[in-house]
């Protein structure tokens, strides 16, 4: 005799349906997931979100024979519907049927670590200790598992004990290398644990020495932010330097060396301003290098989500261009004027900066076309007037009829200016525009192309 569907499906095993709901469960959080980290999900749909998935989890775990991933799911949702209650209570319920489960007893461990987060004093200590015997419990039960030993050396950083934290990264590289991420690992230890651990790694036939070299580096950065010393500004230029030396490719390393430097700099300039100086001048070259690689794409998309910090960033690198500038480093000057313009192309002081440093190392044609959009952006103004007629007459000596037709207008102008009502700082630079404009009209209409 045939079952009706409903029968049917009531006749299903009780952990067919656990299997079936933990599918669906865990797939509408991974979907929730998916969807916050597009954006598509903000406010309080986030947690509304999540609060659905865990529910359907839940019908999992309460059907009887679910897997610990039903468990483990359920209390991810929680914990990121910010219930961290009972995001503990659904991982404990879960590891009371399945204690040795390696899904389980890490979601525990990071339960309580969140739930450290959120305290303070005493009772912080006291989960983060619960944390990290979670974590060792699960290294214990599942001795392939890098993953329990990194989370284990996570938590001992939290409790202040460096040691045992290196001991624990220690164990995970032993376990399995390729379960270590070296970039947490160098922003989770100080330079000197990570970088010691790194060098056994180097220490191994067929290491891949630039990729490790940078990894050691980006420590000593790590470390350099949060604590600026002389010696991790030495051990960070030491090794990104070095890891160019061995593979060009990692031109990121001029990125780290710029914001290094720069960091350094400003620690030591109340002290040594001669130094810091110098130490300027090297942040200026490494922008230069990393704005001019392939640096330049990748800033440029950072600049965009910058958002009311991006002018803040801009004004830096104009100063670092004049820093390379002073310092007789023309390429870095202007590579950074470069990208700055190409990157603010409604400004008409970038434009105007990379002009001047154009025109001033001889590339005319280069050094005329930026003036023409600075002037563009500020038709009126006499100085640009005055800065473009100065590359026709004197630098490429043609055109003069329109070099003079600038000059005239720049001396109009200006004048028109100087009677109307100006700041002091914005007088003398308008005076400034108005004398080289007579001057320069003047050498014009005598045929000198003498510039000086």
């Amino acid at each position: 005799m045939l079952l009706a569907p409903f029968l049917l499906f009531c006749a299903l095993p009780q952990d067919q349906d656990a299997a079936e709901l933990t599918r669906r469960g865990l797939a509408e959080l991974r979907r929730v997931e998916a969807e916050v980290a597009a954006g598509r999900l903000t406010g309080l749909d986030v947690p509304d979100a999540f609060f659905g998935a865990a529910l359907a989890l839940r019908k999992a775990c309460e059907a009887g024979g679910a897997p610990p991933e039903a468990f483990a799911g359920w209390s991810e949702a929680l914990l990121n519907a910010d219930d961290l209650k009972k995001a503990l209570a659904a991982v404990e319920q879960g590891l009371a049927e399945h204690p040795g489960s390696l899904p389980l007893l890490l979601q525990h461990g990071r339960v309580l670590g969140a739930m450290a987060g959120r305290a303070g004093g005493e009772e912080q200590q006291r989960l983060y200790r619960q944390a990290r015997d979670a974590y060792a419990e699960a290294a214990r039960r599942h001795p392939k598992s890098a993953v329990a030993c990194v989370r284990r050396g996570e938590m001992e950083v939290y409790l202040g004990d460096l040691e045992a934290a290196a001991k624990a990264w220690q164990e995970a590289l032993r376990r399995d290398p390729d379960q270590v991420d070296l970039g947490a690992m160098a922003a989770w230890l100080p330079q000197p644990q990570a970088a010691q651990l790194i060098d056994g790694l180097l220490a191994q036939p067929g290491a891949d020495r630039a990729l490790l070299t940078w990894y050691r580096g980006l420590a000593a950065y790590n470390s350099l932010l949060r604590d600026p010393k002389p010696e991790y500004w030495q051990a960070c230029r030491e090794d990104f330097e070095r890891a160019l030396e061995l593979n060009p490719g990692y031109d990121t390393s001029w990125y780290y060396l710029a914001n290094a430097a720069n960091v350094w700099a400003g620690r030591l300039n109340a002290e040594d301003p001669a130094a810091a100086g110098r130490i300027w001048a090297y942040a200026a070259r490494a922008w230069g290098r990393y704005l001019a690689g392939n640096g330049g794409n990748a800033q440029r998309q950072a600049l965009a989500g910058m958002g009311e910090g991006a002018a803040a960033f801009l004004d830096q690198l104009k100063w670092f261009a004049g820093k390379a500038w002073g310092a007789r480093d023309p390429e870095s000057a202007i590579a950074i004027a470069r990208w700055v313009a190409e990157s603010s192309p409604s400004d008409p002081e970038a434009w105007n900066n990379l002009a001047l440093f154009l025109r001033d190392t001889g590339r005319a044609e280069e050094s005329l076309r930026a003036y023409e959009k600075a002037l563009e952006l500020q038709p009126d103004h006499p100085q640009v007037m005055n800065d473009l007629a100065v590359i026709l007459h004197y630098y490429l000596k043609r055109d003069d009829d329109r070099a003079r037709d600038l000059y005239q207008r720049a001396i109009a102008r200006a004048e028109e200016m100087l009677a109307g009502d100006l700041s002091e700082e914005e007088r003398g630079l308008i005076e400034v525009a108005l004398r080289d404009a007579r001057n320069n009209l003047a050498k014009l209409d005598k045929g000198d192309r003498e510039n000086g």
